[in-house]
């Protein structure tokens, strides 16, 4: 089979599928050039890209399956309508893109709380024991979205001796007890919330309630000594707000792996400000994308036997 990578970067994408898929072609694309492969493409793998009617109808692929969790990108409705299977390899199975995303947001949030940047500067000139940086002992975490990127940052903070805030769309379903959250409530808790927060920890899909979910008046609410940290996608924080409240000093500091746009212009002002920034690789490891590439893989083999593939966002519909 010929499996269509909508993107030249995410190197790593192909050699995890090659191991899995040795006898198909796994085929990376720039965007510009994806006229030229759909023709020929068995299964689409979005990535970043957006999925509507016009790449479906140009290609006779008749799987796209997300190399992750994120399907905000594919026209789910569209592909119904072409008898297109639309999945993905979801959190609940790929629990090592979740655990690698968590460890990511901590790494940010301690590059943050010890001023990475500056302390880099400091070595190259010369300067040492400066700057004193901020212990996460005893600090308050709010971490928005508690499905698997949120729990595995709970369970990963606890040794910190933080207190731990949660935020999730429907709190009365409750979470785990041995994620020792303080508080568990939701969005409409966030004007209390935010201001006892020296962390706010975005950990959400993009939904149409998560969209620009912290904007200028979540932003005014923290406290000026705070920092956000996203590793969920970068649409949930309104952009310019951001912006603004970074040059004012409103907050101290952001920690970003996803962007509003991707890749992100380097010259956008928000850079100009105390940001730590990651090209969206908080998924991007060995063990992440080696249970990826295996859950894909196995979706491809059941396509080629003429099964269903698993975890297929729209069999229901399908199967009518």
């Amino acid at each position: 089979m010929n499996i269509l990578l909508c993107s030249d970067g995410f190197p790593y994408v192909v050699s995890a599928l090659q191991k899995y898929l040795p006898a198909d072609e796994i085929i990376p694309s720039a965007i510009p050039e994806l006229p030229d492969h759909l023709p020929t493409a068995d299964v689409i793998i979005p990535a970043m890209h957006f999925i509507g009617p016009e790449v479906m109808d140009a290609s006779p692929a008749r799987m796209i399956h997300q190399f992750g969790v994120g399907l905000e990108g594919v026209d789910i409705d569209a592909a119904t309508e072409r008898g297109i299977y639309v999945a993905n390899v979801p959190g609940s199975i790929a629990m090592s893109n979740a655990i690698s995303v968590a460890e990511h947001a901590i790494f940010l949030m301690l590059a943050l709380a010890r001023h990475y940047p500056q302390a880099r500067e400091n070595l190259q000139a010369g300067v040492w024991g400066q700057p004193q940086g901020m212990g996460l002992k005893g600090k308050t975490v709010c971490i928005l979205g508690m499905g698997n990127i949120g729990k595995a940052l709970a369970r990963r903070l606890l040794p910190f001796e933080v207190t731990l805030l949660g935020i999730k769309r429907d709190p009365s379903s409750g979470v785990d007890p041995d994620l020792g959250l303080e508080f568990l409530g939701s969005p409409n808790d966030l004007p209390s919330m935010l201001p006892r927060a020296d962390f706010v920890v975005l950990a959400l899909p993009l939904t149409p309630e998560t969209r620009s979910i912290i904007g200028a008046p979540e932003l005014a609410a923290m406290k000026k000594s705070a920092h956000i940290v996203n590793v969920g996608r970068g649409a949930v924080i309104d952009h310019q707000p951001l912006v603004d409240s970074l040059a004012s000093g409103q907050i101290a500091g952001a920690g970003l792996d996803v962007f509003w746009e991707e890749p992100v212009d380097p010259s956008d002002p928000v850079f100009e400000h105390n940001v730590i920034a990651t090209p969206h690789l908080g998924g991007v490891t060995d063990t992440s994308y080696d249970e990826i590439a295996r859950g894909l893989a196995d979706n491809v083999e059941r396509l080629r036997s003429g099964q269903p593939p698993i975890n297929c966002v729209n069999l229901s519909a399908l199967s009518r």
